[in-house]
C-alpha cells in the first residue's frame, strides 16, 4: 500500500517555497484526490501532485515515476532535457556534423504503429542509427540509442 510519494524536483526548479529539492508528500493527504485510489495513468498522478503542492499545472512535466510498494518516487526524468548538455553532447558526439541519409524502420512488427524508428546518420565515413524510443505506454518521442552500423567491405 502506497503511503508516501516523493518528489524529487529538477536543479533548475525556481519556486521559493521548496528549497529543499526533495518534498515528501503522505498518501493520506492526497488520496482524496484520486478517489483513494492510485492513479495507473502518471500526467493524472503528476497533476494531482501540482495540486496538492500548489504549483503551475505542467510545473512537473518531464518528470519520471517510480512506484515500488510505499512510496511513489517522482523525479526528473532525464528523456527530457534534466540532464546536462554537455551530457547529450558526449552521447551524440559520434553525430554531430553527420549528414541525416534517411529514415530507419525496425522491420519486425507487422504493425506500423508498433515499428521503431529512427534516422540514419552518416558522419566522417561511419553509419549509425539514431533509434526513436518510447516509453512503456507506448508514449514518444522517449529516449534515444544511438547504433553505429556495420560497414561494408568496399
Amino acid at each position: 500500500m502506497i503511503n508516501q510519494i516523493s518528489v524529487t524536483f529538477p536543479q533548475n526548479f525556481l519556486d521559493e517555497r521548496y528549497t529543499n529539492r526533495n518534498q515528501l508528500i503522505e498518501w493520506e493527504d492526497i488520496q482524496d484526490r484520486f478517489n483513494g485510489e492510485v492513479p495507473t495513468n502518471d500526467m493524472t498522478l503528476l497533476q494531482g501532485i501540482e495540486d496538492e503542492l500548489d504549483l503551475e499545472r505542467n510545473a512537473l512535466s518531464g518528470m519520471a515515476i517510480k512506484r515500488t510498494e510505499n512510496v511513489i518516487l517522482v523525479f526528473p526524468d532525464p528523456v527530457f532535457g534534466h540532464l546536462p548538455p554537455e551530457f547529450l553532447e558526449k552521447k551524440l558526439s559520434p553525430i554531430i556534423n553527420g549528414t541525416i541519409t534517411g529514415i530507419a524502420l525496425e522491420p519486425d512488427y507487422e504493425d506500423d504503429s508498433e515499428k521503431f524508428w529512427g534516422l540514419s546518420v552518416e558522419n566522417l565515413g561511419r553509419l549509425f542509427t539514431l533509434w526513436i524510443l518510447r516509453d512503456d505506454e507506448g508514449n514518444g518521442p522517449g529516449s534515444f540509442e544511438l547504433q553505429e552500423e556495420p560497414q561494408d567491405d568496399r
